[in-house]
């Protein structure tokens, strides 16, 4: 379809939302209680739960399998194939397995399928998940009895158990010889969740059943259709014109209106991702997309100086960003975590904006006339990336914005190919520790850190007090120390914070969905609301 009709299509969609919206049109009832119709950003492109390790696929996993540990929808952990677990000692932890699990065809659970899903998260060919490093720590697996796995780790792993979250456990009678290919056809896609799938559209949807035997609370939902509707607009549409009950991430200029209408509820959550920018310290010279102001090459990389990076926070007014440019639908913030998650640090507050205090930074680090910096983002992030060079500009830079299509953002931005780039990183283990290993690390300093740090900052003392937090067991001392860790992270600005997003949903009357910090949409998450108001159906 060529450019311009797709974009007229696109508005079309948009003002058929905002028209019922504003006419005020009633939605047709809700779908009978039995059957549930979620329209979704995407839907995943892989049954196999553990070749992609995003978004849309971890939801769809959290229907169709269990996993040792699960998550609540605040990021807390809970009992799941595990009733309960203990560190025995430094390096061996023991969970108590839940009795009575039956696989989707009957076929009773045990001990032997964790060690077949832990083995075969290492060796699936050409995944891109990362699976493996949820599991990398394990040296041995050992059965007590049909009840009690020991699992023996090679160093000292006190997040163990909120790794094992990650990954979904497959069975070894259906997963022996199986390649992905055999999942995405639904031959070994059998799980111990409480749904299972039945039909598999790639790219368009898929249509789920319930597991009348299922281990936990029953679904309210018999039946549930996820369809990959990728337009904002065409979501609202879908979901006022009575095509789906639930749909994700509504367009933020429909947010306000949603909630003014009777017909419509609105569930929104602090998610757990954050929005920075990532200065590429890494080389001295020759950073891409940093000149002086004729374009020539500079002798050094200024955004080496703390300086420069504590002028680019002052740049930012979060506050603006937030409230003119992105309508509400984040909040400003100064680090990874939620207020109340393990490791949040209470005495990190937002980045207060100074444009001439960045000025000034910017003339003691040496460029009193400021440098040519382009700020490179995802093309769907381009009206913030706009705004951010705008504010940068204003504080002495010289910022140009460009975008990038996603498909190519983030394998450029891993290779250094920017200067400064507008990245996310999603906090889903609820404590520090993820983040820091992942984003602040040096690269290669450890296995498996650094792998987002994606500017190469490098900080040996911050290294050493993130491993020294990451081998610490007792919970109260390794809070301490991952809190003193992220003050020393932040005020570094290895990364600059912007904005965390808020989560939100919009369902019909009839339909309440309880939010999630994951941003992850579950049917078992949406309920038959008895309380909902009434609803005609439209003329």
């Amino acid at each position: 379809m060529p450019v311009d009709q797709d974009r007229k299509k696109t508005n079309m969609r948009g003002k058929l939302a905002s028209t019922l919206l504003a006419a005020g049109i009633a939605l047709a009832p809700a779908a009978h209680a039995q059957n549930l119709r979620i329209g979704m950003t995407a839907v995943a492109k892989s049954i196999d739960p553990h070749f992609y390790n995003v978004l849309y696929e971890k939801a769809l996993m959290l229907h169709l399998y269990d996993r040792l540990v699960e998550q609540t929808p605040d990021t807390r952990l809970a009992p799941g194939l595990a009733l309960s677990w203990r560190a025995i000692s430094d390096t061996v932890w023991e969970f108590k397995l839940r009795p009575g699990v039956v696989w989707q065809d009957g076929v009773p659970f045990s001990a032997d399928d964790i060690i077949f899903t832990y083995d075969r998260v290492r060796h699936i060919p050409n995944a891109t998940g990362g699976f493996d490093s949820y599991v990398a720590a394990i040296a041995a697996l050992e059965v007590i009895d049909p009840q009690t796995l020991r699992v023996t780790t090679k160093r000292p792993e006190p997040n163990l158990p909120g790794d094992l979250a990650n990954v979904a456990i497959v069975s070894r009678h259906a997963g022996t010889g199986a390649t992905t290919e055999d999942y995405n056809s639904l031959k070994a896609a059998i799980g111990t969740g409480p749904y299972r799938i039945v039909k598999h559209d790639r790219g368009d949807g898929m249509v789920l059943e319930r597991n009348e035997n299922w281990w936990g609370p029953k679904p309210d939902w018999a039946r549930v259709t996820l369809k990959a509707i990728p337009l904002p607009g065409s979501r609202s549409a879908a979901l006022l014109s009575g095509d789906v009950d639930l749909i994700d991430f509504p367009a933020s200029s429909d947010i306000a209106r949603f909630k003014a209408d009777k017909a419509i509820r609105v569930a929104e959550e602090l998610g757990t991702r954050t929005l920075f920018l990532a200065p590429n310290v890494g080389a001295d010279a020759n950073v891409p997309f940093l000149t002086d102001n004729d374009g020539k090459p500079l002798p050094h990389n200024p955004l080496r100086d703390i300086r420069v990076r504590q002028a680019i926070s002052l740049a930012l007014n979060r506050d603006a960003l937030a409230d003119r440019v992105l309508s509400n639908t984040v909040k400003p913030t100064g680090q990874f975590l939620n207020p109340g998650m393990y490791s949040y640090s209470a005495d990190i507050g937002v980045p207060r904006y100074n444009p001439g205090a960045a000025k000034k930074l910017l003339a003691e680090a040496g460029y009193p006339d400021g440098f040519r910096i382009v700020l490179h983002g995802e093309t769907t992030k381009s009206e913030v990336i706009q705004a951010m060079a705008q504010m940068l500009s204003r504080a002495g830079f010289h910022a140009i914005a460009e975008t990038v299509p996603p498909a190519a953002f983030l394998g450029r931005a891993a290779h250094q190919d920017f200067a400064l780039s507008f990245n996310s990183w999603a906090s889903n283990s609820g404590e520090a520790g993820y983040g820091l290993s992942k984003v602040f690390a040096s690269v290669g300093s450890a296995p498996g850190r650094g792998s987002a740090n994606f500017g190469h900052y490098n900080n040996p003392g911050l290294d050493r007090e993130i491993t020294d937090a990451l081998n610490t067991i007792d919970d109260t001392a390794r809070e301490l120390k991952l809190i003193h860790a992220t003050h020393v992270a932040f005020a570094d600005l290895g990364v600059v914070p912007v904005y965390q997003e808020i989560n939100t949903w919009a369902s019909r009357a009839g339909v309440l969905y309880a939010p999630r910090a994951d941003g992850r949409t579950v049917a078992m998450s949406a309920t038959v609301s008895d309380t909902a108001d009434p609803v005609k159906p439209p003329k």
